[in-house]
């Protein structure tokens, strides 16, 4: 999940990688070393989804590059310059786009599609990056479904519906520590481009499922 962009005035600090900085040699995903690079911006906003109450406070944004690289061994393609110590996920983090009847209406047909490929009913559905609900309360909705959401900026309060009492959130990162929830199916979607070390989340994940 966008915000009025806003001209930034940069120092070469600005520019700085940190120590948390991606490893521009090795693919996250599969750890290969065959990378190329297709494209390249520099001094961008390292935020996109991250509501601000001033002027000030945009320009005071941090900013960081991009550098995609493309992995010649899985396919995969990550920002080599990604910093994680730039990026926030914090209530202020606004990710919907409910107000959207196309996207609504693809949110629909995909959790129809998934209840009926699946056969989810009454199951237990754990979402990952579930960002405000919107598609675990579908998933709860038509499919008679419990779900469990977790998301650093989830904000149960601006959820309404009937299957609201089957749905519960947690605000914080999926880890290990959430590996003893019991669930029938997971959901990670609109998420993985969030994760800057996809080998060690989808390791992490399948030790969880056991």
């Amino acid at each position: 999940m966008p915000r009025p962009s806003a001209t930034l005035a940069r120092t070469p600090a600005d520019e700085r990688t940190s120590p948390h900085a991606s490893d521009a040699s090795a693919c996250p995903s599969c750890g290969g070393g065959r990378l190329s690079v297709v494209h390249e911006i520099a001094r961008v906003p390292a935020n996109s989804c991250i509501l601000l109450d001033s002027e000030a406070e945009a320009l005071a944004c941090p900013a960081g590059s991009i550098s995609l690289a493309l992995c010649a061994d899985c396919g995969f393609i990550h920002n080599t310059r990604f910093d994680p110590a730039r990026t926030e996920y914090s209530g202020r983090y606004e990710e919907t786009q409910g107000f959207s009847g196309t996207f609504n209406r693809f949110h629909r047909d995909l959790a129809h599609r998934l209840i009926a490929r699946h056969g989810l009913h009454g199951k237990r559905v754990l979402e990952i990056g579930c960002g405000k609900g919107e598609f675990l309360m579908l998933l709860a909705e038509l499919g008679g479904n419990f779900g469990l959401g977790i998301d650093p900026g989830v904000k149960p309060e601006r959820l309404e519906g009937p299957a609201r009492e089957r749905l519960a959130f947690i605000a914080d990162f999926y880890s290990e520590d959430y590996a003893h929830e019991d669930v029938d199916f997971v959901v990670c979607k609109m998420t993985l481009e969030h994760i800057p070390d996809v080998d060690a989340f989808v390791a992490t994940l399948r030790r969880g499922l056991g």
